[in-house]
């Protein structure tokens, strides 16, 4: 195992701790990595059955995948933005981080053209 893999187990291992600075520390530290840490995050959520450890995964993973569409939609108003259906592509990411945004923009395309 790498040692940044030993981290995040050892990280996500804590979120079921009942003191709240530890959580809040262990949340902090798991959103800073981004998301690389999240397929350790959906293992976790899936092979735990404990509600409180499922939802305080969800919460960072939400966060994660939050701040990283905050980011993205900072560096598309930076860049002096004229297309608004980018903007959207990127919102949509939050919606359905696993869709392909390939697919919608032929669609559009397609429509477009129709």
């Amino acid at each position: 195992m790498k040692p940044d893999t030993i981290e995040y187990k050892s990280l996500i291992a804590l979120l079921d701790d009942p003191d709240e600075e530890i959580y809040n520390n262990v949340f902090t530290k798991l959103c800073e990595y981004g998301k690389i840490v999240i397929p350790h995050l959906e293992s976790e959520w899936e092979h735990n059955l404990d509600e409180l450890v499922q939802q305080r995964v969800e919460d960072v993973i939400h966060t994660i995948q939050f701040d990283e569409i905050k980011s993205e939609l900072k560096i598309w108003a930076l860049n002096k933005p004229e297309n608004l259906f980018q903007a959207l592509l990127i919102i949509n990411k939050y919606f359905y981080p696993e869709g392909n945004n390939e697919n919608i923009t032929q669609k559009i395309e397609n429509i477009k053209k129709e």
